[in-house]
């Protein structure tokens, strides 16, 4: 004999009797976002520090380097004009200049400082040039203004001048320079200016051309006395 049985409807073949669909699990709540942001903000901060901390050493580093090739404005060597010791000079072109007491020798800037603040000293005709060697040994090289004509002032003083007629600062008269025989007025002109009076000027010109012992301006002409006792005249 054949049992059949009948499916009731509405039922689902091969499904159990009395069972349920599972459900999908619920996600689980990320709470590993909060950590990660909490470590990225420690890093974010650590690196600041980082940063600031290289920051001031190199900070050091570079004021450290500048202390070490810092040289003392009157350890800087030079040649020195006639009747001046070296320190006197230094002070001089300083006190001139308003030059720092101290430069750095491996600072481009400060060594074209340290040649204009010597160029401004009247005795000073050129600086030519700035050398630092071992040990910042700071050598300064010049050409100093030489006078050639000793002018007589109506005071009675004799100021000299050079060949450029720039007015010298005052000094023991200088020998076998040329003597203006002419006694001119005194101008208000201060050493390392050019001296603005055209007789001087004219003597200057006379003397750079002929190197006369002396020379004296007429009415008429200029006569000068040369070295072997000889008389030349010029225009005037």
């Amino acid at each position: 004999a054949r049992v059949h049985s009948r499916q009731k409807p509405g039922a689902t073949r091969g499904a159990t009797s009395g069972a349920r669909t599972p459900r999908k699990p619920k996600e689980s709540k990320r709470w590993w976002r909060p950590v990660v942001a909490v470590l990225l903000t420690l890093a974010v901060v650590c690196g600041i520090f980082y940063g600031f901390d290289r920051l001031g050493d190199e900070a050091l580093h570079r004021i450290g380097l500048r202390e070490r090739f810092r040289v003392a404005f009157i350890d800087v060597q030079c040649d020195v004009p006639p009747e001046l010791d070296r320190h006197t000079f230094l002070t001089e072109v300083r006190y001139v200049s308003k030059f720092p007491d101290s430069l750095n020798a491996l600072d481009e800037s400060d060594r074209e400082h340290l040649s204009r603040a010597f160029g401004t000293h009247p005795w000073v005709e050129a600086v030519e040039g700035v050398s630092v060697e071992a040990g910042n040994a700071v050598t300064v090289k010049l050409k100093f203004r030489v006078p050639i004509l000793a002018v007589h002032l109506e005071s009675g003083a004799v100021r000299f001048v050079d060949s450029h007629g720039v007015l010298l600062p005052e000094v023991e008269p200088p020998k076998g320079i040329a003597n203006l025989a002419n006694v001119v007025p005194a101008r208000n002109v201060v050493a390392g200016r050019v001296w603005p009076d055209d007789t001087v000027k004219r003597a200057v010109d006379l003397v750079n051309a002929y190197r006369p012992r002396s020379l004296e301006k007429t009415a008429t002409e200029w006569r000068l006395v040369l070295p072997d006792g000889k008389t030349l005249t010029a225009a005037n």
